[in-house]
């Protein structure tokens, strides 16, 4: 789990600025990080008891809690680097 959380921090921190600087803020980020990664990993078990693969299910999940989607600004900065 561990693993996710620094990947889920990496990826808030460059795509999601703003949701990171209010959750330092508020001194929350940690906290966040670990209950994304903690439903990924309950989801993830949740669908491999159902019959998927740790693939399949890591794919369906990974975009819901650790790899959001970008803020605004940072997409409309990546659409303008293209």
């Amino acid at each position: 789990m561990q693993q996710w959380i620094i990947q889920a921090e990496a990826h808030w921190r460059e795509f999601l600025p703003k949701k990171v600087a209010a959750l330092e803020k508020a001194g929350t980020l940690k906290l966040e990080l670990y209950q994304a990664a903690k439903q990924t990993m309950d989801e993830l078990t949740e669908l491999e008891a159902q019959g998927l693969t740790f693939s399949e299910a890591r794919e369906m999940v990974i975009q819901q809690y650790l790899l959001l989607p970008p803020e605004p600004e940072v997409t409309a900065v990546l659409d303008r680097e293209d």
